[in-house]
């Protein structure tokens, strides 16, 4: 999900160019697109207890949109101080089904948008704007 959001810029991908986006995403085949790293660097990066498919795809992190930058139509939710990254990822896959638009939440006592978070959403973090 994150190689098909125009608003994410790729900062590392895997050599063998597992991280491949679904027909209509965008390539990563230009080396100045992203850095090229090895399988051992993944295993590097990440704790002995990780699990993972043996793919990497680092990008920044989306932009956060003011408030008074959203749409005046749709359905926004308001997280009041949950700070389980798996709660919020799962939160945001019901939000992403439910079609709402963006989701706000409190600069205390919220998670960031991390790798976690990230993976508990399922995909979802890049259809709602946090």
């Amino acid at each position: 999900m994150a190689l098909q959001n125009p608003q994410r810029r790729i900062k590392k991908a895997d050599p063998d160019r597992k991280c491949r986006p679904a027909a209509g995403g965008r390539e990563y085949r230009d080396p100045r697109d992203a850095e090229i790293v090895r399988p051992n660097e993944i295993d590097r990066l990440l704790t002995p207890d990780a699990v993972h498919q043996g793919l990497l795809a680092e990008a920044d992190p989306l932009p956060s949109p003011d408030i008074e930058t959203l749409e005046p139509e749709g359905m926004v939710l308001v997280l009041d101080q949950i700070t389980d990254p798996h709660n919020v990822g799962a939160i945001l896959r019901s939000a992403a089904a439910f079609a709402v638009k963006a989701i706000v939440t409190t600069a205390r006592h919220s998670p960031e948008a991390t790798g976690v978070l990230a993976k508990a959403a399922s995909g979802a973090l890049e259809r709602c704007r946090l």
